[in-house]
């Protein structure tokens, strides 16, 4: 570990100082490798810190893709220690890649911060950056993928807003006309028809379908927690039987 230190304290040294001279490519390299340092150290408010000055020193550099990837390693760093710190930073790497048109690369980081808030019931956070991929799916023409992450919004405002679910579900017809007709818009329609109705033997056929379960890990949770109002009072009268 003294080793790791030491290393850690040489490359803060050399970054400060390259920094200073205005050498941010170099900068940047010793900072990230500061970070590697710590984390190996497991000193993870260190790393954090790190990767980020390392990403503002490539940010200088017009190097965005790598820093970018130094947001995620600092998330990565710090998850289990402070989430919100985490998903905090996976936006910020998102936020590198939109602004230079490259949202479409970074599919894995939206999925691992949706993934990461709504593991730790961050439901807005999750919701936030579910309408922020939305776009960008569609902007790059990946439909399928655009329908998948609107079903799974649908999904999730059912959980708490079946009103703000239904009026979303209008807005998506708008942003692609072949929401409607695809798997994914079908079950939509269909989860919003059971709540609507009450349905919850539907509701249940619904939660068990392949559209549903070919959704990512935290949505399934989320849609197998569904239940359509006075469900737990039905079912608590059927037990009084």
């Amino acid at each position: 570990m003294r080793s790791y230190d030491l290393s850690r304290t040489c490359s803060i040294n050399a970054a400060d100082a390259f920094s200073h001279a205005n050498l941010p490519s170099e900068a940047a390299k010793c900072y990230e490798s500061a970070g590697q340092s710590a984390t190996q150290m497991k000193d993870v408010n260190s790393a954090f810190d790190d990767y980020n000055k390392a990403s503002k020193e490539y940010i200088k550099t017009g190097l965005h893709d790598r820093a970018a990837e130094c947001l995620e390693k600092a998330a990565k760093a710090i998850f289990e220690e402070d989430k919100l710190k985490a998903i905090e930073a996976y936006e910020g790497a998102l936020d590198i890649h939109e602004s230079n048109d490259r949202g479409k690369f970074a599919t894995e980081t939206y999925r691992r911060s949706i993934q990461l808030a709504l593991k730790n019931d961050m439901i807005e956070k999750a919701i936030q950056i579910l309408e922020r991929h939305i776009p960008v799916c569609i902007s790059g023409n990946d439909y399928k993928l655009a329908h998948k992450q609107m079903l799974s919004l649908i999904i999730i405002l059912l959980k708490i807003d079946p009103v703000h679910a239904s009026k979303k579900f209008t807005e998506f017809q708008g942003q692609s006309d072949s929401f409607f007709t695809s798997d994914e818009g079908c079950k939509a329609n269909e989860l919003l028809d059971a709540f609507e109705k009450r349905d919850s033997e539907a509701l249940e056929a619904i939660k068990n379908s392949s559209t549903i379960s070919f959704l990512d890990n935290e949505i399934i949770r989320v849609a197998k927690s569904l239940a359509v109002a006075g469900e737990d009072k039905k079912e608590e009268s059927n037990g009084l039987l």
